[in-house]
């Protein structure tokens, strides 16, 4: 075997996601992302595209398991487009099994020379069948992103790269690494949630508080299979915890019908509203359900509550907010 053959073969470097994303700027061309822990993909995925201009690269998206596939492949990096210069190659599998066929495409995108961004994606792969058929075929033109989460110090590693600096401590980590027990998407889901508030925001406080607040999808389970008593024991459990959370629930609830309006509006993707694919079938049950004026009378409804939280109308503002979690539940 000569010499550069030797050096086509030699193995890709593998990270572990949290790594990754702790790197300020990615010189890498070619990534193979796989893991069980969709919202580290996600998140790999964003990073990996960090720098690119989306508006001005050639989008192509092949499956590893089309029976065209080599084809496929080997036509979408001979072609040039007339409009861009760049072109990312977008690559999917969303079998949780490999077959020869499989594995003899993924060694026909390591053997073809591209000067193109390629993106392998195997979310449902785990890491053990990874180790065992496809790291043996990848080349050192992939770096293997391994996002899964198996380990208590991968939570912690999370954590300290992503919590605000008033609970960035040891103390506060431990807590939460013991507070969600193992649940890894719902603690990412709630600190999207605390991100997306402002930083002088009272709301920050009570995210990570009582357990009825973290299970803050669970009262949308409820409500899209209108299970209204179940929702309103929920609420009633956030008010017995902590009065204070009212603004939580109202901010909750708000984020939810601004979803739905996003899905009536034809959006396919919740993720800017800390909603994930593995809960957007939740949303839409809802959406086929609500028409768009009762999720607009949901949203005056809460508008409402705000205010006299506020102290801006007079009234009991968890009655107010009950009154919207019966109506979407309807």
């Amino acid at each position: 075997m000569n010499s550069a053959r030797q050096s086509r073969l030699m193995a890709s470097m593998e990270l572990k996601a949290t790594n990754f994303l702790s790197q300020k700027d990615s010189n890498y061309i070619n990534f193979f992302l796989y893991g069980e822990e969709p919202s580290l993909t996600f998140r790999c995925l964003k990073h990996v595209l960090l720098n690119e201009d989306m508006k001005m690269i050639e989008k192509i998206y092949l499956n590893l398991d089309d029976e065209n596939f080599e084809s496929n492949f080997t036509q979408s990096i001979m072609t040039n487009s007339l409009f861009n210069e760049k072109k990312i190659i977008f690559i999917n599998l969303e079998k949780n099994r490999l077959n020869k066929d499989i594995l003899k495409n993924i060694s026909i995108v390591c053997e073809l020379e591209s000067s193109n961004k390629i993106i392998m994606q195997a979310p449902n792969i785990s890491k053990k069948v990874f180790k065992k058929d496809i790291a043996p075929t990848l080349t050192d033109k992939f770096v293997t992103i391994d996002c899964s989460i198996l380990y208590e110090s991968d939570v912690v590693g999370f954590l300290e790269q992503n919590l605000p600096e008033s609970l960035n401590n040891r103390k506060s980590i431990m807590e939460l690494v013991s507070l969600y027990e193992g649940n890894f998407s719902l603690l990412v889901n709630d600190i999207d949630l605390i991100q997306l508030l402002p930083d002088d925001s009272d709301l920050r406080q009570h995210v990570f508080g009582d357990s009825s607040v973290k299970n803050n999808f669970k009262l949308a389970e409820y409500i899209a299979n209108n299970n209204y008593e179940a929702a309103l024991e929920i609420v009633d459990s956030m008010e017995r915890n902590d009065r204070n959370s009212i603004t939580l629930l109202i901010w909750m609830l708000t984020r939810d019908c601004n979803a739905l309006s996003a899905l009536k509006m034809g959006r396919k993707d919740l993720k800017e509203f800390g909603i994930w694919d593995n809960q957007i079938n939740l949303y839409q049950k809802m959406e086929n359900r609500l028409t768009k004026n009762q999720i607009t009378e949901v949203t005056s409804i809460l508008d409402d509550a705000d205010k006299k939280v506020k102290g801006v109308l007079p009234g009991n503002s968890w009655l107010t907010a009950r009154e919207a979690v019966r109506l979407l539940s309807a």
